[in-house]
């Protein structure tokens, strides 16, 4: 009988331990209740809840200080109010719920409490840190155990949230008077029993944060005095390695290391803005550094290519342009390109906004450059400022691989972003423009001159009146391609070696550039006819002389590239193997093995795709717009998935945020979305030639004070797709611009590009380590991004518009 007792004793302990235990499922009362069922959101979980459950939860949420345990779980699902519940008392009931209990509802926000109502006409996405990495420098356990604070002088009871080595997050039930930087003690009592003999009583902390909840308050501790506590941190490091397998580490600063990095990535090789990086030169005057080219920009880039991989950014480069943006101020820019008279190129003719006396005699240029059939509006916004630099953590691990490879190269690159000094974004205003064609009142002074590369010449004449003497490499920016990847498989070794090329009957002789397993190039001392996809046989004479043993003049290769340059013709050949080469797969294997430490390794690939990977993460985290994300949900259809804001936030935020969170949701309503994704579908169905062509949806959003609209904060907010034509739009804009306090938005939306990187699949898999939920919620996010979304101020530009400005 004392056995049953103790087994009774010890099987009512554990039951209750694990009902205590925090819980990861989802609540779905559809169903189970006759009641209809709102949509809620707590700690990334969606769940589906009635009246009486979601007070139940509440209920249960409160008892244990924030933390949803599988006690309140279960309460929920197994609460008297069930349909199973009921049709055990009274079988007459339905099994089912009624059809309205499956009609998906809003999301409410739980943090601690839960609102009852939420607006459905506001898609309020979380925000994206833009630039986030990894600020954690030690794991954290998530952990409850009961602790005595001591907090001047007064003894109070909490329990901790998490734990690490060097600091603690603590909840305490009432409301103290604490202040950030006020000293504490903590006795750690659920631990006195693991600790065998390690002094866990009044362990110096430092209050680094707080939050205060309904039910009490959440400390942020940060310890002090590490050396006089060292036992008790090597206790907390021996828990953290032999945690019980059910315990979680607090994983989130890893996640959203990974989701910002994700979508970081996602949006630079997407964006539709031309990325501009300047820095100083050996005088200390601002230059263009290097002009970045995605995917998503093609239909810009274009304007300035003028022939095969050339592409002419000069009226980028000027220095009364780059002295307006390091201000602070953006520039607007009109181009044509128009062919010359003494041969048949064709250049680009610019003039920038700030080189005019007055706004109208720029918009009479304007308009005389929409005349040219290829002409181009831009407008260069500063980013952010200062300059928001990358991490030490994230510059090592984007580099991590290169830095192996070269020093001297990674050494390089450090050096040109420690120089940056400013990133500007150029994006296309020419649909902004496209109105002046038709106002005749607006004339171009024929004096004005514009710029043709370096010089400057009058417009009615062409007579050149100034020249920039200025260094060839100020106009000439480096081309950065973002989103390039790694193309190679293996190292290539440089390494020059007299070969012979067998091409059809002829052989010919020629130099090695460099070597791998599979493959070589060779340089041919004069311009050969080759076809790409055809097989020649090389034979490597000086080897051959060592090695007799093996056939080394027959090796057959395949022609990958070749490219014609002043030295000759350089192929680029793969190496041709089958199953009965294993003696020449040996012979290279061996000749690498035997030669890799004496010869350097072409890091070329290596240093291209590590240099695009660190200014996509400088172009994300400077960005002067506000980035958004539109997915598909599974129940609620076209969903805007995030919002992609640099850590220190930017200008545009500041303008339309409301409140200190910066709440961006008021500006899309369920119309407005719903319109952006079907843009976005349409043009993933189009040839993929064309989808590259302009970005699936542009318009314009105002946003302007009403104060008889109580939802938004006494903000509305106005769309070109509410309705009406263009004639309709414009005279609403206009009395929208009258209002006192107005803002104008450019919207731009495109598909998204997906991208394939191992090193997010190596976050990811951490993560997966982790929290397979955690994990879930990435890829499915993922999987379900389909377009995106830039938004920039245009306010000043409206308001020069004759239409608007009512002249």
């Amino acid at each position: 009988m004392a056995d049953r007792s103790k087994a009774t004793r010890y099987f009512k302990q554990f039951k209750t331990s694990q009902q205590l235990r925090p819980c990861y499922e989802s609540i779905d009362m559809r169903g189970r209740v006759s009641e209809p069922c709102s949509r809620y959101l707590f700690n990334d979980r969606i769940h589906y809840l009635d009246d009486r459950s979601l007070s139940i939860y509440q209920e249960g949420v409160k008892r244990y200080h924030g933390v949803f345990t599988v006690e309140t779980f279960e309460s929920v699902v197994n609460a008297p109010h069930t349909l199973g519940r009921v049709n055990q008392n009274d079988p007459s009931q339905p099994v089912s719920g009624s059809s309205s209990a499956s009609v998906p509802q809003p999301d409410n926000e739980l943090r601690g409490t839960l609102p009852a109502t939420a607006d459905a006409a506001i898609d309020d996405p979380d925000v994206i840190p833009f630039g986030y990495f990894k600020e954690r420098s030690e794991p954290r356990l998530q952990m409850i155990c009961e602790t005595e604070v001591r907090i001047h002088g007064a003894q109070i009871k909490g329990v901790t949230r998490d734990m690490s080595v060097s600091g603690a997050q603590l909840f305490i039930e009432d409301n103290v008077s604490v202040q950030t930087g006020d000293e504490i003690s903590v006795s750690f009592m659920g631990l006195q029993r693991e600790a065998d003999g390690v002094d866990v009583y009044d362990i110096a902390y430092i209050v680094v944060g707080q939050d205060f909840q309904d039910d009490g308050t959440l400390l942020r501790l940060q310890r002090t005095e590490p050396g006089k506590w060292s036992q008790f941190d090597k206790f907390i490091e021996s828990l953290l390695k032999r945690r019980d397998p059910d315990a979680r580490l607090d994983i989130e600063d890893d996640f959203q290391s990974a989701l910002a990095w994700y979508y970081e990535r996602l949006y630079a090789e997407n964006s539709s803005f031309i990325p501009v990086f300047a820095g100083k030169d050996d005088s200390g005057d601002l230059m263009v550094q290097s002009v970045a080219l995605t995917r998503g920009n093609q239909f810009l880039t274009r304007f300035f290519c003028t022939s095969t991989d050339n592409y002419n950014f000069t009226p980028l480069c000027l220095p009364h342009c780059l002295q307006t943006l390091q201000a602070g101020k953006p520039v607007l820019i009109a181009m044509y390109r128009h062919q010359g008279d003494s041969d048949r190129s064709q250049r680009i003719h610019s003039a920038a906004s700030n080189e005019f006396s007055s706004d109208r005699d720029f918009l009479g240029f304007v308009r005389h450059v929409l005349s040219y059939p290829q002409h181009c509006i831009v407008k260069v916004i500063p980013g952010s400022e200062p300059l928001q630099s990358l991490s030490t953590a994230k510059i090592n691990l984007l580099s991590s691989k290169l830095r192996s490879l070269s020093s001297e190269q990674a050494s390089m690159l450090d050096r040109q972003i420690d120089g940056l000094q400013m990133v500007a974004y150029m994006a296309d205003m020419t649909g902004w423009a496209g109105q002046l064609s038709d106002d005749e009142s607006l004339q171009c002074p024929q004096q004005q001159p514009v710029w043709v590369g370096s010089e400057q010449r009058v417009l009615s004449s062409g007579e050149v009146c100034n020249r920039l003497e200025a260094d060839w490499r100020s106009l000439n920016p480096e081309l950065i391609r973002f989103g390039y990847a790694e193309r190679r498989r293996e190292h290539r070794y440089l390494a020059r070696t007299a070969v012979t090329v067998q091409i059809q009957d002829t052989a010919i002789d020629g130099m090695t550039q460099d070597l791998s397993w599979h493959g070589m190039r060779i340089l041919l001392p004069a311009e050969v006819e080759v076809k790409q996809g055809s097989m020649i046989k090389v034979g490597l004479t000086t080897m051959q002389e060592k090695r007799g043993a093996i056939d080394l003049m027959n090796i057959p290769y395949r022609v990958a590239g070749f490219r014609y340059d002043k030295d000759g013709t350089l192929l680029m050949l793969e190496r041709i193997t089958g199953n009965r080469d294993s003696a020449m797969d040996e012979f290279f294997a061996e000749l690498i093995a035997r030669n890799r430490h004496k010869l350097p390794v072409d890091t070329g690939d290596v240093v291209h795709a590590t240099t695009a990977s660190l200014f996509e993460a400088i172009q994300s985290a400077n960005t002067p717009a506000l980035v958004f994300f539109l997915g598909m949900d599974r129940e609620q259809g076209a969903t805007m998935q995030y919002l992609g804001l640099p850590v220190g936030g930017n200008l545009l935020a500041r303008n339309i945020g409301r409140g200190k969170d910066e709440s961006f949701g008021y500006l899309f309503s369920q119309k407005l979305v719903k319109a952006m994704y079907d843009a976005v579908q349409l043009s993933l169905r189009q040839p993929d030639q064309e989808q590259s062509a302009r970005p699936a949806f542009e318009f314009d959003l105002m946003v302007y004070e009403d104060a008889g609209n109580e939802a938004v904060d006494g903000f509305s907010v106005a769309s070109e797709i509410d309705g009406g034509d263009a004639g309709q739009w414009r005279v609403a804009r206009r009395e929208i611009m009258a209002a006192e306090n107005w803002r104008g938005l450019r919207v731009v939306v495109s598909h998204v590009h997906a991208i394939e990187d191992k090193l997010f699949d190596t976050l990811l898999f951490a993560i997966r380590d982790e929290s397979r939920h955690r994990a879930m919620k990435l890829s499915d996010a993922v999987v379900s991004v389909t377009g995106y979304g830039e938004i920039f101020d245009i306010t000043d530009d409206l308001a020069l518009l004759p239409d608007c400005s009512g002249e």
